[in-house]
């Protein structure tokens, strides 16, 4: 068969240490997990180990690859008892209708090379390129963090902020590992092609994470803030292209949209809290 499909996987981790305070426990449902894909040897490869190559070369011995693995559909049962807890704050998640596509892609810019004939397919020369596309339909925390006393802001000893966030989010995350372009040596002994630091490059453009918020508001005491009814937040990154200690360059663009609306500050006298209170006391 062309296609590996699993029906179903539970995932469950827990985390706890003696000397540390609180504790970890999330469960997962993964459902239909696939994979497929085509790895060939690339034409002039050399898969002797103890050849010397040059490190900018590496990557032209790496195999021709296309593969495609993912989850169709990953959530965290209501039933279950996921919670994060790091001792100052505790933290109870919920996650319906995820999912994940992951694409490693490299050496396939031949015709002789994989599937040339899609006119979909995405081509990649030099190098290789992982792309992992996600998202979830819905998610929410619910979560309390302790906080330190502050007199002079009426924050008094005991205090907890308390957050929900109910939304939905995605995201593209792209990752291309290529050689890095030759330029005109700076000093007369010319770049260390033996030095992976000056031998590869990473290009980021095209990513891009999304967040749209359906519910979200902070307490903290007598204060509560509102966060806007389908409010979004999105970052896309136009360039962005580094070395292997992530030096370099990276252009992004920033937006928002409150729905022609903006956040809400409620008030109220001290030692009460806003939901508490009348309309007319906040």
């Amino acid at each position: 068969s062309e296609e590996t499909i699993l029906d179903a996987i539970s995932l469950s981790y827990g985390a706890s240490h003696p000397m540390l305070k609180g504790g970890t426990i999330i469960s997962c449902m993964l459902e239909s997990i696939y994979a497929h894909g085509s790895v060939f040897a690339r034409e002039g490869a050399i898969a002797d180990p103890s050849e010397k190559l040059r490190k900018r070369n590496f990557l032209r011995h790496l195999p021709a690859i296309e593969l495609t693995a993912g989850i169709q559909k990953t959530y965290i049962p209501k039933q279950s008892t996921s919670y994060f807890d790091d001792g100052n704050t505790r933290s109870i998640p919920e996650m319906e209708g995820g999912r994940v596509m992951i694409q490693i892609i490299g050496g396939n810019g031949d015709e002789s090379s994989l599937n040339s004939q899609k006119t979909d397919q995405i081509i990649v020369k030099e190098g290789i390129k992982i792309i992992a596309d996600f998202g979830v339909s819905s998610f929410s925390s619910n979560s309390e963090t302790n906080v330190n006393e502050f007199p002079e802001l009426d924050i008094f000893e005991g205090s907890k902020l308390c957050t929900f966030i109910l939304g939905t989010f995605d995201g593209c995350v792209i990752f291309h590992l290529r050689p890095q372009v030759m330029v005109e040596p700076r000093v007369s002994t010319g770049p260390n092609v033996f030095n992976p630091l000056e031998a590869y490059e990473i290009d980021f453009s095209g990513s891009s994470l999304s967040l749209r918020i359906k519910e979200c508001s902070l307490n903290l005491g007598h204060r509560r803030v509102i966060v806007p009814t389908e409010t979004t937040f999105a970052v896309n990154v136009i360039k962005s292209l580094v070395n292997m200690s992530f030096e370099g360059t990276t252009q992004c663009e920033l937006s928002w949209d409150f729905q022609g609306s903006s956040p809400i500050l409620q008030v109220t006298s001290p030692g009460n809290t806003p939901a508490q209170s009348s309309h007319e006391d906040r």
